[in-house]
C-alpha cells in the first residue's frame, strides 16, 4: 500500500510539473502577443501622437502622472521581464541543463525578474510622484 501511495504521489508531482510547464509556455506566447500590441501602441504614443511636439522630460513626466499610462508602463515592465527571462531560460535549457542546474537556473531567473521589477517600479514611481 505504501508503494502504491508513493507511486501515485510521484505521478501527481510529474503531472503538476508538466501542467506548470505548459502554462508557462502558453504565457510566453500570450506575452508575445501583448508585447506586439502594447509596444506598438507605446511607440505610437511616444513618436506620432504628439504631432510636431518634441519629446522632452517634462512631457514624459506629465504623461506619467496619468493613471492610464502608469498602469500601461507597469504592465509593460512586467510583461517584458517575463517574456525576456522565460525566453532566456528556455534558450539555456535547450543546452540540456538537467536536475539541480535546471532548478538553480529557474530560481535565478525568478529572483532576477523580481529584482528587475522592483528596480523598474522604483524608477517609474519617481515619475509617478513627480520626481
Amino acid at each position: 500500500a505504501r508503494e502504491a501511495v508513493k507511486l501515485m504521489a510521484e505521478k501527481t508531482a510529474v503531472r503538476l510539473r508538466e501542467a506548470a510547464a505548459a502554462w508557462a509556455w502558453l504565457l510566453q506566447r500570450v506575452s508575445a502577443a501583448f508585447l506586439i500590441f502594447f509596444l506598438g501602441a507605446h511607440l505610437w504614443v511616444l513618436h506620432f501622437a504628439l504631432g510636431e511636439e518634441r519629446i522632452n522630460f517634462e512631457r514624459v513626466r506629465e504623461r506619467l502622472h496619468q493613471p492610464f499610462f502608469q498602469i500601461l508602463d507597469v504592465f509593460l515592465l512586467a510583461v517584458v521581464l517575463y517574456h525576456a527571462l522565460y525566453g532566456a531560460r528556455s534558450i539555456i535549457l535547450d543546452f540540456r541543463v538537467k536536475g539541480a542546474g535546471k532548478h538553480i537556473l529557474t530560481w535565478g531567473f525568478v529572483i532576477l525578474g523580481i529584482a528587475g521589477f522592483i528596480y523598474g517600479l522604483t524608477t517609474l514611481r519617481a515619475f509617478f510622484r513627480g520626481g
